[in-house]
């Protein structure tokens, strides 16, 4: 009986280490972004490793399993076929490294499924995205209003927001390396802001999302973007 609580109490400990290096994944994802990537596969490692046995388990990964399997037969068959490989005959790997790409949102799928499976869970990462996102909302207004400009590097240029002159770019950009990524990433987290400020009931929580969700909008304007901007309409109509 003892060895069997030492083990449940072994496995909550690591799934929460494994929790814990998500949230910060998702903490540092758009503002440090090599920082995030490392704590979300610090995290993927875990669950990977604590949830293996149930992976066929799980009916929806088939699909990703025989999808993960046709792309893996496509690079190969386009690596052997000749015409790819004059294409490509100054990098003949570039196909196989192209595979990367993918491969990794279907593993993702299945291995942070654990840290966003109940409400709660998915409540907070959504905060926590939000709670991230307030570097990039001050690198914006840094660029858009205070004309303060980088790049600045730490970390021996680890970490690196780029803050580049506005009418180089032709947009706002933030800290990101071109207008077009801090479009993406409004549109990402608009729908998310529109829910916390529809279930937030306190007056000064409220106006706090009010204030976030008409920067968002504002700044996703000024990205000159015309993809983010086409992109907020179905969001729209999706939530709204």
């Amino acid at each position: 009986m003892t060895s069997i609580i030492k083990e449940y109490l072994k496995k909550i400990k690591i799934y929460n280490t494994g929790y814990i290096c998500f949230l910060l994944g998702v903490f540092l994802i758009g503002s440090a972004f090599p920082l995030g990537i490392l704590f979300f596969l610090a995290s993927l490692l875990i669950s990977i490793f604590k949830n293996k046995a149930y992976f066929f388990k799980d009916r929806w990964n088939y699909p990703f399993i025989f999808v993960s399997i046709l792309l893996v037969i496509n690079a190969l068959s386009n690596f052997l076929n000749p015409y790819f490989a004059e294409t490509y005959k100054n990098y003949p790997t570039s196909i196989l490294i192209d595979l990367i790409n993918w491969l990794p949102f279907l593993v993702c799928f299945w291995g942070f499924q654990p840290y966003v499976r109940t409400k709660r869970q998915r409540l907070v990462f959504i905060k926590v995205i939000i709670a991230g996102s307030i570097p990039i909302f001050i690198s914006c207004i840094l660029q858009f209003w205070f004309n303060i400009y980088g790049p600045f590097e730490i970390l021996n240029e680890l970490l690196v927001w780029y803050q580049k002159p506005i009418e180089n770019i032709g947009g706002l950009s933030g800290l990101f390396s071109n207008q077009n990524y801090l479009g993406s990433w409004i549109i990402i987290i608009w729908p998310l802001l529109y829910y916390l400020l529809k279930k937030s009931t306190r007056k000064l929580e409220k106006s706090f999302f009010i204030l976030l969700l008409i920067l968002n909008t504002f700044f996703l304007v000024q990205t000159s973007s015309r993809n983010a901007v086409i992109s907020l309409f179905p969001s729209l109509i999706i939530v709204l």
